[in-house]
């Protein structure tokens, strides 16, 4: 059994999500030791799996509950679709390497550029898969729960936004052995953009770039990110700059 910093330590999902998994009933602690202590197995660690992939496909977490709380949820049919997703990921991610090496060589063409960076049919499979979801596991008391609890308003926001931006700084954790251009990386920072404009205020390319500077010479923010591993706010800073560069090439007049 983990403990709930081991639990943390080995998945990148912070202690504060964890306990706020714990307290909406999304994945409580397999045990709780007689000091009070969170405790958790494979058998959490298997359920923790499971959310986080539907965390990817940025699915709420109160359906994520709803999901896996259904009596009809076949884990293997989930598994099965998910593989596909993300082998669908990986050949995206292979192509935009393949233009890179082509740009390296001197042989890039607009098709190659286009198709490349075209999303359509990956975000479709994700669309496509999202409806099924619903579709198999949706009628279920837990997920009618879910909705009225939604429109209620009962969720705390706050606390919801919390527990999300700390996973995006822990995935940029995850990603300091990369590059900052790195595909992974700046999907990572239009991400980041998302969640700033969804729970604070309109985040303009100038907003994040400020933000990426200040990432990058403030001790306060260089602390707070630099809790989930040494250099986490220098590469959030790197990111950002490369992010808010490309932002700013593109819309850039074409002469």
């Amino acid at each position: 059994m983990l403990t709930i910093h081991q639990m943390a330590e080995r998945t990148g999902v912070t202690i504060r999500a964890l306990r706020y998994y714990d307290k909406i009933g999304l994945l409580p602690p397999g045990a709780v030791s007689p000091a009070g202590y969170r405790l958790y197995g494979p058998a959490e660690l298997e359920r923790l799996q499971q959310i986080l992939f539907f965390r990817e496909l940025e699915f709420p977490l109160a359906e994520i509950k709803a999901i896996l709380a259904s009596p009809a949820y076949d884990r293997t049919a989930a598994l099965t679709a998910q593989r596909a997703l993300l082998r669908a990921k990986r050949d995206r991610l292979d192509g935009l390497l393949r233009l890179v090496e082509a740009a390296l060589k001197g042989e890039t063409t607009m098709e190659m550029a286009f198709t490349a960076f075209d999303r359509a049919g990956y975000e479709e499979k994700c669309r496509a898969y999202a409806r099924e979801v619903k579709a198999r596991w949706g009628d279920t008391a837990a997920w009618k729960e879910n909705q009225e609890r939604q429109q209620s308003g009962e969720e705390t926001a706050w606390e919801a936004a919390q527990a999300e931006a700390e996973e995006l700084i822990a995935a940029f954790a995850r990603s300091r052995p990369l590059p900052p251009e790195h595909p992974q990386v700046q999907a990572l920072t239009g991400r980041w953009q998302a969640h700033i404009t969804r729970h604070h205020y309109c985040c303009t390319r100038q907003t994040l770039a400020g933000l990426g500077e200040l990432y990058r010479t403030d001790q306060r923010f260089q602390a707070y990110l630099d809790q989930w591993g040494t250099g986490t706010a220098a590469q959030m800073a790197a990111a950002i700059a490369v992010y808010c560069g490309a932002q700013e090439e593109d819309a850039s007049p074409k002469k």
